[in-house]
């Protein structure tokens, strides 16, 4: 009886080693979705911002407009992504969608206001 009650201790402990990396697993994956989303759509809008200034004649009063316009709309973009993101987090609706080879992103689409995003 004793070596039974035994098998069962170590029975369940294995598990919940097993549930305890079964999490620490999902963390690590949920901190990668996180920072796949971050890295595709703030690099997206550093470069809009980028070839804009690279393009822009200091001396000209509509360049430079042009580049106040870009730096706006990129900030507000950027600042719809991390609200999108906060969202989810708050809803528990962590949606993913495959991005390049295996990574996948939050998929934050129904979330954010298109026009945030374009």
């Amino acid at each position: 009886m004793q070596a039974h009650i035994e098998a069962l201790l170590e029975a369940r402990g294995r598990s919940q080693i097993k549930v305890t990396e079964e999490v620490a697993t999902a963390r690590v994956q949920t901190l990668g979705q996180v920072v796949v989303t971050l890295i595709h759509h703030n690099r997206n809008s550093a470069a809009a911002i980028d070839l804009t200034a690279q393009a822009v004649d200091p001396n000209s009063p509509e360049d430079v407009a042009q580049l106040q316009k870009v730096c706006r709309k990129q900030t507000k973009k950027i600042d719809a992504v991390l609200k999108g993101l906060h969202s989810m987090a708050e809803e528990k609706a962590l949606r993913t969608t495959p991005y390049m080879h295996e990574d996948t992103m939050f998929d934050i689409a129904d979330i954010v206001d298109p026009d945030d995003l374009a």
